[in-house]
């Protein structure tokens, strides 16, 4: 798209910086430079810098608005097919994209670790248990410790039934009735 754009001399009008405030209380900085250009027989004005808006930290808004004086000359860059849409830097930066790939590796990073807090959770011998699954004592009795099951679940072969309300009605904890 901006390959296409042509070269335009301008004036610069007003030059500023904005800031706005997002996630988390991270601030974005804005360049602002207002001019003007000729293009066909018309004058416009235009406060576009870069192809599409974008914003960076201080350091990189202040270097752009740094590179230019109200009322002096400038280049711009032009849409030949549509005058009115114009441009000031016509090169690509990646300053402002930083902030976009700090926070995909944040949030990647932060994924890989619930993962792994999550799978460390679900193979802790408590987890087992709560499962029914047995703890393996002495791996070499020629079953797989995940496959036994717990003597106190229900549906075993000894068809006990587990620790619960039955046990406790029957314990001395409870007088009889009566």
């Amino acid at each position: 798209m901006i390959r296409s754009f042509l070269p335009v001399e301008a004036k610069v009008l007003v030059i500023g910086g904005d800031h706005d405030q997002r996630l988390q209380g991270a601030i974005h900085y804005h360049a602002t430079i207002q001019y003007q250009y000729v293009a066909g027989d018309k004058t416009w004005v235009s406060d576009q810098v870069t192809a599409i808006p974008v914003s960076g930290d201080q350091d990189w808004a202040s270097d752009i608005v740094a590179k230019y004086k109200a009322g002096e000359p400038c280049k711009a860059y032009y849409n030949p097919d549509n005058p009115s849409e114009a441009i000031l830097l016509h090169t690509h930066s990646f300053s402002p994209y930083m902030d976009m790939l700090e926070a995909a590796f944040l949030v990647t990073g932060g994924i890989f670790v619930l993962a792994k807090l999550r799978a460390t959770w679900a193979g802790s011998p408590g987890r087992r248990r709560r499962a029914g699954l047995r703890s393996c004592q002495n791996p070499a009795n020629g079953t797989g410790c995940s496959q036994q099951r717990d003597a106190r679940q229900p549906g075993t072969a000894s068809g006990a039934s587990p620790p619960g309300i039955t046990s406790l009605i029957s314990s001395d904890l409870i007088p009889a009735c009566g």
